[in-house]
């Protein structure tokens, strides 16, 4: 379950980034007429940037969780002598 959960924020991240990154090009282009259209977009872009920082966060979690989560149940962990 832990795995689906982490690819699944990996999937979503990676819409989030090819997302952003056509908001770049739109924003580069030549293709708004107004202002106001572009203030949107740039709203936008923060936006997407912010839950793109979130997911990351989220998969970083996840990632913390596994590695403190410790031997699976009837398995020994063998820790080096110090």
């Amino acid at each position: 379950m832990a795995d689906e959960h982490f690819d699944a924020l990996t999937q979503l991240r990676d819409r989030l980034v090819v997302e952003r990154r056509n908001l770049v090009q739109d924003l580069l282009s030549d293709s708004f007429a107004d202002t106001e259209t572009r203030h949107e977009t740039i709203g936008h872009f923060m936006g997407l940037q912010q839950f793109i920082d979130t997911v990351e966060r989220a998969l970083g979690h996840e990632v913390s969780l596994t590695q403190n989560r410790g031997p699976a149940p009837g398995q020994t962990q063998f820790r080096p002598f110090s």
